[in-house]
């Protein structure tokens, strides 16, 4: 044995991870489970069967607890094995890491990091890891056998049927959904990682790429464990190349969307036989990915749906902000679809078959005696039948007639049915899951009514977000399209499948109130219902309606849900018509308007001392204002704190309260009770977008990047139109250190609203960290131009002049704040002071900041304007007394 493992010296480096074998190692030769009967030379046998791709290696070979019999195939990381285990008496697929990985400390990671990834999902759509060993120096992972062929070489003899690749791109999504749902991207999504079985069940297989962030799902599985984050460097390509996203082949950050762009390759593959993106070299198919637009999916013979078209433009956009956001909505609108083929290939198979002609034409002619276009009333005979059919009468051999008539009527019902299928139902297949409610209009011609036009929108709002089991689009989005006609268009805007929609009219001391649901997948009418009131009953019509619409489309409240619903007491009408007029007044944006609700928000607590969503409202707006920094903190959370407080104290269930107390908490650097009460918010209602991005912002300052991006993207899906959450989402990319995304999300803000002064003083922020301080400048003038004046700004702006050597300019705004009796927050001073160079003042001011309680102080850790005082044991030390 001795002489044979010496004169295979170099095959046995292989097997052995480069132990030349000698005697006096010649024990680990075989491994401790190895059967006795092995013969002495059988090691050199196996390593030439590895290393020559050899199909098949001698059998009855013992590895660890397992029988190796067959070799199945061989990866970029180590050889696959078909064989038996021993102990449980099953098929295994036994993968062995390579040589290659074997002396390679990142090749252990990730083989070890794929164990893992996988072992911590369990859906029948992933491949099921049952064991994770090591034998000798040998690593390898003990999966399920899968008995089919991978997407690969079912690719080999064409494209895929339609139909049989919507079912299996529908089990590719399941799988992504549930890695996704547990922090795990794959980000190596291709043909050879996808496994169908004989019974069309699809496996998703190789996490070895899999790129693993804190769950998410932490928030309602405190218990859950963790799992351990891995980083990729920056300018690192991982996957295979053909199936790399754009930000993936530039070596950037990946999230859930680089998994959406990889599925969409292969959907496309699999549907037209040739990938989207094709090149001579590497190089070129990078190039392809990243400049070019994919053709649409040509297939002679077949026609390729339209809506399946657009679903694969939507996967393959360049920017992942343009592709679909998640696998969930993904699936459902491959769902969808499926459903409208399945319905269409029913109704083709109702056809039944023209009746068999027989052999003596004659006889069918003869039949057929006389065609005219006047009715003749019915007779019946022994020997003849006759039917008038609208004007076209038919005469002949009665049974015939009949199995005419019959087969007629039969089509006809099979059509009926599937009108009524297409056009009648919330199809349990196709559930509605979201819904957005647009402002009903005011059609009372009196401009002065809005607030209520929009207070029972709101309303309705409020009730459904109660709902555990539908996507409710915010408020600050869905208004944004007030007065949209095209409501398919509207629902593709927000995200949303149903659109609610309505008109309020006052008709003297009479309240008429119009409200209609529509379906915009199939763009029909779900629901609508007339309300004739008077105004005072508006708070009980808003109520009705949520309750008939929640009927309707059959939702189920849970506990939670119907605690809160319960707790919708009416109130006061005085006190309802306040909160109306307060929620109209934050919308407007200004600091005037804002105080101004605060006034309608104390007056609705004034005609009723129980009111608790305007206990709720007060504390939020009251947190808001502290936060824009137009007035001090340090005066409005202790109000706010008061009133969010208060509104528990009436109802426990409000999560809008919940939120006012985390952000304060927040402020107040109590992050294991800021924490306690994010979670709570969201659970008890999940539709509060806020709640996501205050619960970002959070995340984001403890430099938990990946799980912050991951909850501004909720709040983003939830509330997509807003703007403040696009800068907000800017914000925790800035955070991250991730400046040329911070900038992409917040020009799309100005897409949005391009005269938004705060998205330029964002953009000015995200330049001056990139050491553009001229392009700042004129972000900060701007800004400026467009109202943003607030202190902060001004400093931001004083340390861009300073930086760019206009030293006086920043010189006159210190000494006009020293001089002035407005707000400055410390910390925003301490900026300026950095962009001077003088960091003992800078260190002064956030002392100062310390000894304030000054909220800004959150954010030490992540302002990069804060970079060049991180090596000073002043700001270290006050980095441990904020507790970050």
């Amino acid at each position: 044995m001795i002489v044979c493992c010496l004169l295979g010296g170099r095959l046995c480096k292989f097997w052995f991870g480069g132990k030349v074998a000698n005697a006096r190692n010649k024990k680990k030769l075989l491994s401790p489970y190895s059967s006795t009967s092995l013969k002495p030379c059988f090691c050199r046998s196996l390593c030439d069967s590895l290393a020559s791709g050899m199909e098949s290696i001698p059998a009855k070979y013992n590895f660890s607890r397992y029988r190796i019999s067959a070799k199945l195939g061989a990866g970029g990381m180590g050889e696959v094995f078909l064989a038996e285990d021993l102990e449980l008496d099953r098929k295994v697929a036994l993968k062995i890491l390579s040589s290659r990985s074997l002396n390679n400390d990142e090749g252990i990671r990730r083989f070890i990091q794929e164990a893992k990834a996988v072992s911590a999902l369990n859906h029948p759509n992933i491949l099921t890891v049952y064991e994770i060993g090591r034998s000798d120096d040998s690593h390898f992972i003990a999966t399920e056998y899968i008995n089919g062929k991978n997407l690969r070489e079912r690719l080999r003899s064409g494209p895929i049927p339609v139909q049989e690749s919507i079912e299996t791109a529908l089990q590719i999504a399941a799988a992504l959904n549930a890695a996704h749902a547990s922090g795990i991207i794959h980000r190596d999504i291709k043909p050879e990682n996808v496994m169908r079985r004989e019974d069309g069940l699809v496996k998703v297989l190789d996490f070895g790429l899999a790129k693993l962030s804190e769950k998410i799902s932490s928030l309602t599985e405190p218990e859950a464990v963790t799992l351990v984050q891995v980083k990729t460097e920056s300018g690192m390509l991982l996957g295979t190349t053909a199936y790399m996203s754009p930000e993936q082949a530039r070596g950037k950050r990946t999230d859930e969307r680089t998994d959406i762009w990889s599925f969409g390759v292969v959907l496309y593959e699999m549907l037209a036989g040739i990938r989207p993106f094709e090149g001579e070299t590497t190089s070129d198919v990078i190039a392809s990915i990243l400049k070019s637009e994919p053709a649409d999916i040509d297939r002679p013979g077949q026609e390729i749906p339209p809506e399946l078209q657009r679903i694969v433009r939507k996967t393959l956009q360049k920017k992942p902000d343009e592709r679909y956001q998640t696998v969930k909505d993904l699936m459902l609108d491959l769902q969808n679809l499926k459903s409208e083929q399945d319905f269409t290939l029913r109704l083709e198979r109702s056809h039944i078959p023209s009746l068999a002609k027989t052999s003596a034409t004659e006889e069918a002619a003869s039949d057929r005696t006389s065609l005219t276009t006047q009715p003749i009333e019915n007779f019946d005979s022994e020997t003849q039948q006759s039917r008038t059919w609208t004007n076209t009468t038919f005469t002949g051999a009665g049974k015939k007639n009949k199995v005419f008539v019959a087969v007629l009527a039969g089509l006809i019902a099979a059509l009926g049915l599937g009108v009524y299928f297409i056009f009648l139902r919330v199809s349990a297949d196709v559930p509605i899951e979201s819904i957005a409610v647009l402002p009903f209009q005011n059609g009372s011609g009196d401009a002065g009514l809005d607030y209520i036009s929009d207070g029972i929108s709101e309303g309705l709002i409020d009730s459904l977000t109660l709902l555990p089991e539908l996507k409710v689009i915010a408020r600050n989005s869905s208004f944004k399209l007030r007065g949209h006609d095209d409501l398919q268009a509207a629902a593709k805007l927000l995200g949303a499948r149903a659109i609610v929609t309505g008109r309020f009219e006052q008709r003297g001391n009479s309240m008429v109130v119009r409200v209609e649901v529509v379906d915009t997948y199939n763009n029909r009418q779900i629901w609508s219902q007339v309300y004739d009131r008077t105004p005072a009953e508006a708070q009980a019509v808003q109520k009705e309606i949520s309750l008939q619409i929640t009927e309707r489309l059959q939702l189920k409240t849970g506990s939670e849900g119907q605690t809160q619903m319960a707790k919708q007491a009416l109130v006061k009408p005085e006190a309802y018509e306040n909160l109306l007029k307060g929620r109209f007044a934050v919308r407007q944006y200004t600091p005037e308007s804002t105080l101004k609700a605060v006034e309608f928000y104390e007056a609705a607590i004034r005609e009723d001392a129980l009111y608790a969503l305007a206990f709720a409202e007060l504390a939020y707006t009251l947190r808001l204002i502290g936060a824009s920094a137009f007035l001090d903190p340090g005066e409005t959370n202790p109000k706010a704190q008061r009133a969010a407080l208060r509104a528990l104290e009436i109802d426990e269930s409000s999560g809008l309260a919940h939120l006012v107390l985390a952000e304060i908490r927040r402020d107040q650097w109590d992050w294991q009770g800021a924490d306690a009460l994010y979670r709570r918010s969201i659970e008890l209602n999940p539709n509060l977008a806020e709640a996501h991005e205050g619960y970002a912002v959070y995340l984001s300052v403890l430099q938990k990047h990946e799980q912050s991006i991951a909850a501004m993207r909720r709040a983003k899906d939830l509330d997509p139109l807003r703007l403040l959450t696009q800068i907000s989402m800017g914000a925790v990319f800035y955070n991250a250190r991730r400046g040329d995304d911070a900038l992409a999300v917040l020009e799309n803000a100005l897409d949005l609203e391009p005269n938004s002064p705060i998205t330029h003083t964002w953009i000015g922020i995200v330049q001056a960290s990139q050491k553009s301080y001229l392009k700042a400048i004129t972000s900060y003038d701007q800004a400026f131009k467009l109202g943003d004046d607030t202190t902060a700004t001004q400093c931001y702006y004083g340390h861009a002049l300073a930086m760019s050597g206009r030293r006086d300019e920043a010189l006159a705004i210190i000494s006009r704040f020293q001089a002035g009796t407005e707000f400055v927050s410390p910390v925003s001073l301490a900026i300026l002071y950095t962009g001077m160079g003088d960091k003992p003042q800078a260190l002064d001011a956030l002392e100062r900041a310390f000894e304030s309680r000054d909220p800004q102080l959150q954010y030490l850790n992540v302002e990069t304007h804060f970079d060049n005082l991180r090596v000073e044991p002043r700001f270290k030390n006050l980095l441990q007394r904020v507790g970050l």
